[in-house]
């Protein structure tokens, strides 16, 4: 075998490693997109959070591209500042959508679960 196919293949591997490792340490759904009750001084209600989550998690929106992230690795400013405007363009976003699922976000940017 010459030396370049040798290394293709030594790099093949390291890729297939890093993925592996990649998915097989994904957090758990429940985890990184809980199920999240209204704040008191929230004007979000139980069913706009639900909504806002099924949109994070489904297939057909947020999750088209990628596994969830923890909706706690992200401050509310980060959510609405940065992620949310690219990321609702992307998925394509009804506007009640997008006010769903930035009420989700936002309320779980501080609900980082108990170890």
């Amino acid at each position: 075998m010459d030396k370049s196919r040798y290394l293709r293949f030594r790099w093949a591997g390291a890729c297939l490693i890093l993925l592996l490792t990649i998915s097989c340490s994904q957090i758990p759904l429940e985890m990184a997109a809980p199920m999240l009750t209204p704040a008191p001084e929230s004007r979000a209600t139980e069913e706009d959070l639900a909504a806002g989550r099924e949109i994070y998690i489904s297939k057909e929106k947020c999750a088209r591209c990628h596994n969830p992230k923890p909706v706690y690795n992200y401050s509310a400013k980060d959510w609405k500042k940065s992620i949310l405007p690219v990321m609702g363009q992307l998925a394509k976003l009804k506007p009640e959508e997008y006010e769903d699922l930035a009420l989700y976000v936002t309320a779980g940017s501080t609900s980082r679960p108990k170890p």
